[in-house]
């Protein structure tokens, strides 16, 4: 009787200790979806305060069907979203928008792991994080991710990829992106013309793209190139405020090498502002 009484005691006081419902245990995360928890609560983890899923099965728990998913890629559909993850370039399209996954994607026993609330973002679902419990819930329904067509400016993704292709071809991807920032950031700032095109042939101080009159702008730009203009319209910025770049060799003899602020070194191109 006295075990059986010591036992009942002990339970007790776990009982009391635990919050009511469900909780995550330590180092992992609830989800529910539509109030019903997932199953891919029980793979999820958080690092550095984002939470990671398995990408396909979350993809499927939103709704899509998966066509391909491995370690490096994933391909999924489910009504009016397309969806394409290339852990190798660190890029998701979504209905042709290119979304930057930089330092963001996880490969883990041959399964890819993506950010829950991009993959959110883009299915259209509504997503909240409940501290207490440390849970996740999740609402689905909304409009998927807007397409490309729609939300990339025509004129601007085909001057903006031609001078990334002309400037950085070489370049990986994230040199290619960082030049596309220059480009848009000159357009933010009031010192330059307000739109790329104008950026692009701006001539007030001299010629500020050498490729834009001697014709390498007009030629047809990389995937990559391509890529990257869309990331930056995106709002991808590798280089904060950099408003100038010149080649690391020209760099200490250039004007803005002598006149500007560094701030870093991409491939073979140095950026200030």
């Amino acid at each position: 009787m006295r075990k059986i009484a010591k036992l009942c005691t002990a339970l007790l006081a776990i009982a009391l200790i635990l919050p009511f419902g469900r909780a995550a245990a330590a180092g992992g995360v609830e989800i529910y979806i539509d109030n019903e928890r997932a199953f891919i609560s029980d793979s999820a983890f958080i690092e550095s305060g984002t939470t990671y899923v398995k990408a396909p099965d979350a993809c499927r728990q939103l709704g899509a069907e998966i066509s391909q998913a491995d370690a490096q890629t994933l391909t999924a559909s489910a009504p009016g979203l397309s969806l394409n993850i290339n852990a190798k370039k660190t890029v998701m399209n979504a209905n042709g928008r290119y979304l930057w996954l930089a330092d963001r994607i996880f490969e883990k026993d041959g399964v890819m792991y993506v950010p829950l609330r991009t993959l959110c973002d883009v299915f259209g679902a509504q997503i909240e994080w409940d501290g207490a419990t440390r849970s996740i819930h999740i609402i689905t329904g909304g409009e998927p991710i807007m397409p490309g067509s729609e939300f990339y400016n025509a004129d601007d993704l085909y001057w903006l990829s031609r001078i990334i292709e002309a400037e950085a071809g070489g370049e990986k991807l994230i040199g290619q992106i960082a030049v596309g920032n220059v480009v848009i950031n000159r357009v933010v700032s009031s010192e330059f013309p307000d739109t790329i095109y104008g950026v692009i042939f701006d001539k007030k101080y001299g010629v500020q793209f050498t490729p834009a009159y001697s014709g390498a702008v007009y030629n047809t730009p990389s995937e990559n190139a391509v890529i990257a203009a869309c990331l930056a319209m995106e709002g991808t910025n590798i280089v904060d405020n950099s408003l100038y770049f010149v080649t690391v060799k020209v760099a200490p003899y250039s004007w803005a090498g002598r006149n500007c602020e560094f701030v870093t070194q991409l491939g073979c191109h140095n950026f200030y502002v």
